[in-house]
């Protein structure tokens, strides 16, 4: 049986690169959620220890028109950082408005 892997979690690449402070949606790999349900589970496998577990369900679309309900399982040291930069991204994102909204372009001050 494969022991699980020890060391640090590994991190995502972002798929979204910044311009003039802005995000930029890849339209290929976007997942566009309408809706999700968390809740905590109990992973046991044969042999194993049991471990704690963060379930989300997710209910949305590909930005190409394919619907999908993926389901993401995540251990709680997980769960936290992803709530964190949750957090983070909605204050940032309503910032973002505000600055667009306004027609002050974010690099020099100057109107749109």
């Amino acid at each position: 049986m494969p022991k699980r892997r020890r060391g640090p979690t590994p991190r995502a690449q972002r798929t979204t690169p910044a311009r003039a402070h802005f995000v930029e949606v890849d339209d290929t790999r976007t997942f566009l959620v309408f809706g999700a349900f968390t809740e905590s589970q109990l992973g046991i496998a044969f042999g194993e220890q049991p471990r704690a577990l963060v379930r989300s369900d997710l209910t949305g679309k590909w930005n190409r028109g394919a619907k999908d309900e993926p389901v993401l399982m995540m251990e709680p040291a997980v769960a936290r950082e992803w709530a964190s930069h949750l957090v983070e991204g909605a204050d940032a994102a309503e910032r973002d408005l505000a600055t667009y909204l306004s027609g002050v372009h974010p690099d020099d001050g100057t109107r749109r």
